[in-house]
């Protein structure tokens, strides 16, 4: 992956690669105790990050397990119920996380050409200021 110059290097970088384990759509407890439906999402994924199961899911990590499902053939397309387009939905611990990618294909093989996620705002903080004359 070219992220380091050497492997005495390359082991010193605890949080690259992570590792997704992922199965089909399931029903599961999210982290704040509410339920999550297998018929909400097309994949269930976990994530290993510097060797302990990451909370939710990187977003480096989401978007490439997005792309891998929408190449047909790679274990992450047999295992999800996909689409070819539109959002892809990851069950995860914190909930369901969407995303998008676009592949084409060319000599080489499959080939991202977009990645996308979606996502609401939300508030963060609210707050007052008295300024006095």
């Amino acid at each position: 992956m070219r992220i380091s110059k050497d492997r005495d290097n390359a082991m010193l970088i605890r949080h690259v690669p992570f590792i997704v384990i992922v199965s089909g759509p399931q029903d599961a407890l999210t982290t704040s105790g509410e339920w999550i439906r297998a018929a909400d999402m097309n994949l269930t994924a976990r994530v290993i990050s510097n060797g302990q199961p990451h909370q939710a899911l990187p977003l480096t990590a989401t978007l490439c397990t997005t792309i891998a499902a929408r190449i047909h053939g790679s274990i992450v397309n047999r295992v999800a119920s996909t689409t070819d387009h539109g959002p892809f939905n990851v069950g995860m611990p914190s909930g369901i996380l969407s995303a998008d990618a676009e592949i084409t294909l060319d000599d080489r093989g499959p080939v991202a050409k977009r990645g996308s996620f979606f996502r609401t705002a939300r508030r963060l903080f609210k707050g007052g200021l008295y300024i006095e004359d």
